[in-house]
C-alpha cells in the first residue's frame, strides 16, 4: 500500500498532487566519511607506487644504482635516502591531490565525489586553496596523530565536523535524494518560471 496520499484521499476541491524527487544536501556521517578516505587511500597508494618507480629510474640513470639493493649492509645510507624521498614526494603528491581538488570546482576528492559528497565552508562557498590546505595538515598533523580523537568528534557534533573541519570552518556535505509531494499547478509555475530564465 503506498504512503503517499492518492488523489482520491484528497479534498475534491484541492488541488490535484504528484511525487517530485529533489536533491538535497545533508552532514555526511562518519562512516560514509572513513569509506571515501579509503578510496582516495587507494588512489593514492597507486600514485605512490609509480612515484617510487619513477625515483628508482631516475637514480639508477644517475649511476645510484644502490638505492635499489635494499639487502646489501653497505647501502642502508641510500636506501633510507630512497625511503626518505618517496615518503616526502608521496606526502607532497597526497598534499596537492587532496587541497586541489577539494578547492576546485569538483569541491571533493575523487572518493568523496563517488559517495556523492563535497567539503564547503559554513555557507555552503567553495573552499579556497589556502582553507584546504589548512584542513589538510590538521587532519594530517593533529586529527590523526592524536589517537584520532579530531576524525571521531565527527561522530559526536551537531554538523559532524572534525577537528580539522572546526578549525578551518569547514563542513562535509553528501547529496541524497529525497520524495516530496507538490501540487502540480505549483511545479508547472516552477518550471514556467525556470524556462523564462533561462531565456
Amino acid at each position: 500500500m503506498s504512503v503517499f496520499p492518492s488523489l482520491s484521499d484528497t479534498n475534491s476541491s484541492s488541488e490535484s498532487v504528484a511525487l517530485l524527487q529533489k536533491d538535497e544536501w545533508i552532514y555526511a556521517g562518519f562512516w560514509i566519511r572513513v569509506c571515501a578516505y579509503l578510496v582516495d587511500c587507494f588512489i593514492w597508494g597507486i600514485c605512490l607506487s609509480i612515484v617510487g618507480v619513477l625515483v628508482g629510474i631516475f637514480s639508477t640513470s644517475y649511476g645510484y644504482s644502490g638505492f635499489l639493493n635494499y639487502g646489501i649492509t653497505e647501502n642502508y645510507e641510500n636506501y633510507f635516502l630512497f625511503e626518505g624521498l618517496s615518503f616526502f614526494l608521496g606526502g607532497l603528491l597526497f598534499f596537492f591531490y587532496c587541497v586541489l581538488f577539494q578547492s576546485s570546482r569538483f569541491e571533493a576528492t575523487p572518493g568523496k565525489m563517488l559517495f556523492r559528497m563535497r567539503v564547503v565552508t559554513y555557507d555552503r562557498k567553495r573552499v579556497g586553496f589556502w582553507r584546504a590546505a589548512l584542513r589538510f595538515l590538521v587532519k594530517m598533523f593533529v586529527s590523526f596523530p592524536v589517537l584520532y580523537i579530531g576524525v571521531m568528534l565527527v561522530a559526536f557534533t551537531a554538523r559532524k565536523e572534525g577537528l580539522h573541519d572546526l578549525i578551518a570552518r569547514t563542513v562535509v556535505e553528501r547529496k541524497i535524494r529525497v520524495n516530496i509531494l507538490m501540487p502540480e499547478k505549483t511545479i508547472h509555475e516552477e518550471t514556467t518560471l525556470e524556462t523564462l530564465k533561462e531565456a
